[in-house]
């Protein structure tokens, strides 16, 4: 482990062709020349987070046939995302903070293993491929800062069956339309689901009250209509509600003074709400 020093320039191949070389970890340094094209054949945890390694990432670290985490998050790395081979072992694959272009693999997306997947605040475009051959392990899968990035909300929320683990769905600040569907409701699993600064519209529908591990739900800055419905009391666990602005109107519910122990903040702005505010507001202790 060589984190956090003010180490510089690369990764020597020979250091990576070390056959015993089972994990390489050099987070929070200076390094400042491209990747290498050589990999220790035993290597199962690549960690170079938090760098300015510039340049493409190697086609052979999709295709390693025993990498199981990959880390490359925050460099300065730009062309398109490896492909994966089909049995890949990876589980984690982060790429956030680049300026990584081109579309999402779909070799990515169906790699069997792959648990956690971050790709944020890059220049990829088009659309969320299928998540058709993962197992179930998906926990974790963020897709935000992304402008290029378009399709249909639902491909994802009338997925439950490919995604019975998930417990954090980040797909803010992106260009994707649709509503949320009702399956919504089906994942279960889920503490973190932020969709803010998209172009979704449609309900709020009411079967987000099934999702009582639920911690932070954002749907801030976009076009939602019709009433905050009264199953939010039924998160008890949720300690953000973030919802504006949209378009939702109607009284505010009651039943948000269920949330008393657990609410610490409730951003309703800029919305076309009406009647009085419900004395039960006043349980809110958190805020």
């Amino acid at each position: 482990d060589l984190s956090d020093n003010n180490l510089s320039g690369g990764i020597s191949s020979e250091l990576m062709s070390l056959t015993s070389l089972v994990s390489f970890v050099a987070q929070r340094n200076a390094l400042d020349e491209a990747l290498p094209l050589v990999f220790s054949p035993n290597l199962r945890d690549f960690n170079v987070r938090e760098n300015a390694i510039p340049g493409r990432i190697s086609e052979f670290l999709g295709m390693h046939p025993n990498l199981e985490q990959i880390d490359l998050t925050t460099n300065a790395l730009t062309g398109p995302l490896p492909n994966f081979a089909t049995n890949s072992p990876v589980s984690v694959f982060g790429v956030s903070f680049n300026s990584l272009t081109g579309t999402i693999p779909v070799s990515i997306t169906s790699a069997p293993n792959l648990a956690v997947f971050h790709a944020g605040n890059n220049s990829l475009q088009g659309t969320i491929p299928s998540f058709a051959g993962n197992n179930g392990s998906m926990t974790r899968l963020e897709l935000f800062g992304l402008p290029g990035l378009e399709g249909n909300v639902n491909s994802v929320f009338n997925s439950t069956d490919l995604f019975p683990s998930l417990q954090h769905l980040e797909l803010s600040t992106n260009d994707m339309t649709g509503s949320i569907a009702t399956t919504v409701g089906q994942f279960t699993s889920l503490t973190y689901l932020s969709l803010h600064g998209n172009a979704f519209a449609g309900s709020i529908p009411s079967e987000l009250g099934v999702l009582t591990n639920l911690a932070t739900l954002n749907i801030n800055s976009n076009a939602f209509t019709g009433s905050l419905p009264s199953e939010v009391g039924s998160l008890t666990n949720l300690v953000s509600l973030l919802a504006c602005p949209n378009q939702l109107r109607g009284s505010l519910p009651p039943e948000l003074g269920n949330l008393s122990t657990s609410l610490q903040r409730l951003f309703l702005c800029s919305n076309q709400f009406t009647g009085t505010i419900p004395s039960e507001v006043g349980l809110l202790e958190g805020l």
